[in-house]
C-alpha cells in the first residue's frame, strides 16, 4: 500500500508537471500568435506602402511622359511658327521686289510714252 501511495503521489507531482508544462506551452503559444498577427498586420501594412509607392511611381512616371509630349508638342509648334514667319518675310519680301520692279516698269513705261510724246 505505501507502494501505491508514493506511485499515487508520483503521478500526482507528473500530472503537476506535465501540467505547468502544458500551461507554459500555451503562453509560448499565445505569445507566438500574438507575435504573428502583429507581424501579419505590419507585413499587410508594408505591402500597402508598397502597392501605394508603385502606384506613385507609375503616376510619376505618367506625368513625365505628359511632360515630355507636351514639351515635344511645344518644340513643334515653335518650329512650326518659326518657318512660317520665315516664309511670310520671304513672301513679303518677294512681293516687295514684285511691286519695285512693276513700279520700275511703269515708271519705264511712262518715261517711253513721255519720250515718245516729246519726240513727235
Amino acid at each position: 500500500e505505501k507502494h501505491y501511495m508514493r506511485m499515487k503521489e508520483q503521478v500526482g507531482l507528473e500530472r503537476a508537471r506535465a501540467e505547468g508544462v502544458i500551461s507554459s506551452a500555451a503562453q509560448v503559444e499565445a505569445k507566438l500568435k500574438a507575435q504573428l498577427d502583429f507581424l501579419s498586420q505590419e507585413q499587410a501594412r508594408l505591402n500597402n506602402a508598397k502597392a501605394e509607392s508603385a502606384k506613385q511611381q507609375d503616376l510619376v512616371e505618367q506625368r513625365a511622359r505628359e511632360a515630355e509630349e507636351l514639351y515635344l508638342k511645344a518644340e513643334k509648334t515653335r518650329k512650326d511658327t518659326r518657318d512660317k514667319m520665315r516664309q511670310i518675310a520671304q513672301d513679303t519680301q518677294a512681293q516687295a521686289k514684285q511691286a519695285e520692279a512693276a513700279k520700275l516698269r511703269r515708271r519705264q513705261q511712262h518715261m517711253a510714252v513721255t519720250a515718245g510724246a516729246t519726240s513727235v
